[in-house]
């Protein structure tokens, strides 16, 4: 990564002086940002959509020196470690990041985080499943990948229970790639948000390569909302209800 792009992340935003004095969480999410109904229906803070106002992919450095409550979200977030630890509770799980790990979250996921240290650097990349090619995902649903369970499974009335998962360091390629989009993003040139939602798809290609535990054929429903997503995707202008109840024989649509 680039001394200066290291540089900037190592110092202290204004809100982590703040945290730095006082060891007291405090607030920089605008109540815009959040869902009062969804967060009502939970009692936990749901985040919306008011991150990816001005790009396609949202991404920022954790403020350190105080804890982050729990909260939730409508996408799904990608938690870096770029340097130090940290510990999380994920739906009710401990999980301890080191360096270069990451962390992958689905959408609906509880999750809060103590306290960094000073030598702490947490990287959060959001991203919506429509940041995420349906072509990609049809492609990686023929390799039967853990991965592909995981990303589609917001699709499901029934979600699994844990519902996030951790890729420990030694992947090269993915640490290269997370190191990429971090510089696009910090240091934004023309094109950076194209580059961005490429190398996302390039960063997810290179997680489901490194790791190869496979699960059981989709289930019909599963394979049934990849092409109904993606035929919506293709053909959005033009496409009907009824066009696709017909074309897939699915009544009830």
């Amino acid at each position: 990564m680039e001394l200066s792009i290291l540089k900037q992340l190592q110092s202290l935003t204004d809100i982590e002086k703040q945290q730095k004095d006082h060891r007291i969480f405090s607030d920089d999410i605008p109540p815009t940002a959040i869902d009062l109904q969804e967060s009502k229906a939970v009692n936990v803070p749901v985040l919306n959509d008011y991150f990816f106002r001005n790009h396609a992919i949202y991404v920022s450095k954790h403020n350190r020196f105080a804890p982050y409550p729990l909260h939730s979200h409508q996408f799904f977030e990608m938690n870096y470690m770029l340097q130090g630890h940290a510990d999380e509770t994920v739906n009710g799980d401990r999980v301890h990041l080191s360096q270069g790990d990451v962390l992958l979250l689905d959408i609906g996921s509880e999750h809060a985080i103590d306290a960094l240290g000073e030598n702490d650097i947490l990287i959060n990349i959001l991203f919506r499943d429509r940041n995420i090619s349906l072509d990609f995902l049809s492609q990686i649903q023929s390799q039967q990948s853990v991965l592909y369970d995981f990303m589609i499974n917001h699709l499901r009335e029934k979600k699994t229970e844990k519902r996030y998962m951790v890729f420990r360091s030694g992947m090269h390629d993915i640490q290269t790639t997370l190191e990429r989009i971090i510089e696009e993003y910090f240091q934004p040139q023309a094109f950076s948000d194209t580059i961005i939602q490429s190398e996302l798809t390039v960063l997810i290609a290179e997680l489901i390569r490194g790791h190869r535990p496979t699960i059981a054929d989709p289930s019909p429903a599963q394979k049934l909302a990849v092409k109904l997503l993606n035929d919506i995707h293709k053909q959005y202008r033009d496409l009907s209800l009824e066009d696709l109840a017909s074309k897939y024989a699915y009544g009830r649509l």
